[in-house]
């Protein structure tokens, strides 16, 4: 049992360490894509489905069509609001290497792959409050191939706050979740690609 123990250490730490070596490719290059994955996403306790579904109900109950306006919002403010952030500060580290990563970048030979595990909204109603957070896994993948993952890692429980306290909207807190990610991301492929 105790090889066994060794030999599956061994094995996660040669996949780690193969990843962080293939990401190495990187290097040299200017741009990358972004592309961004909310399928199987999980909201709390809930599936986004049922999260969204019990969120549209109870607003309808109370004024007719406000549910289906916060459904709108739930999905547009992803690209709207927390894909733009996520690049303004990934951008901001990798621009300190020349990198740019955009979603409009089409030539770019590699692709960042956010996908959205878990979301947890959060809420702040003055006198008590609960921080909203995101657990992303970001993959590197080719372009033209994206079953050729070069790399990837999970980003657990970004915080979404802010500093002001006046966080009461939901998508305040979940856009500060997305800059956080942009931040680790960026940090995590300065260190590994472009250091």
């Amino acid at each position: 049992m105790k090889k066994l123990s060794i030999l599956a250490a061994v094995c996660v730490f040669f996949v780690a360490n193969t990843f962080a070596q293939n990401l190495s490719v990187l290097k040299g290059e200017k741009t990358l894509k972004v592309s961004y994955n909310y399928d199987d996403m999980k909201v709390g306790k809930k599936s986004e489905a049922d999260y969204c579904n019990e969120k549209v109900e109870a607003y309808n109950k109370k004024s007719p069509g406000k549910g289906d306006s916060w459904l709108k919002s739930w999905k547009n403010n992803r690209e709207l609001s927390y894909q733009p952030k996520f690049e303004e500060l990934l951008n901001k580290y990798l621009g300190k290497k020349g990198v740019s990563a955009y979603p409009t970048n089409n030539d770019a030979k590699y692709m960042i792959v956010v996908k959205t595990i878990f979301t947890e909204p959060g809420f702040n109603i003055g006198v008590m409050k609960q921080d909203a957070f995101i657990t992303c896994e970001v993959s590197i993948v080719e372009t033209e191939n994206p079953s050729n993952v070069i790399g990837t890692k999970t980003f657990k429980k970004m915080p979404g706050r802010t500093f002001s306290g006046d966080d009461y909207d939901v998508a305040v807190r979940i856009n500060e979740s997305y800059a956080k990610t942009g931040k680790e991301v960026g940090n995590w492929l300065i260190k590994t690609a472009f250091k």
